[in-house]
């Protein structure tokens, strides 16, 4: 499957968890949902596709169909999610969040293997 890739991450997460400890794992987790609702959003609004969440990282994909289309709309998306979501203030330790964003482009496949006890899977995913 050719595809356009994009992978987001979140800058200054460790230390947002570090400042946000003595308020509870309540605080992190509405601030990175609050963070990741605006994400989302913008994401969905130009047809991407989320294949995996990784900690402070998003996989989004623009599966193949129509080339120029789906390239237009990952780096419109990128262009977007920089503007409207290029950093994310949290005042209750005057702490700012910022995006960082990879695109690529080319073949991914993906395949799933579980450890010997069967209990986790692993998603790797591969461009030949």
């Amino acid at each position: 499957m050719c595809i356009r890739d994009r992978f987001i991450d979140m800058s200054g997460y460790s230390k947002l968890t570090t400042a946000l400890a003595p308020f509870g794992a309540h605080a992190l987790s509405e601030v990175i949902n609050s963070y990741m609702d605006k994400i989302l959003a913008v994401v969905d609004e130009h047809n991407g596709d989320v294949l995996k969440f990784a900690g402070d990282a998003i996989m989004v994909a623009w599966p193949s169909g129509n080339e120029k289309h789906d390239i237009r709309g990952a780096l419109t998306c990128a262009l977007a999610l920089q503007d409207r979501c290029g950093s994310h203030y949290v005042p209750q330790v005057n702490h700012t969040l910022h995006l960082h964003i990879g695109c690529v482009y080319g073949n991914l496949t993906s395949h799933v293997s579980l450890d010997a006890a069967n209990k986790n899977i692993c998603l790797l995913y591969t461009s030949p």
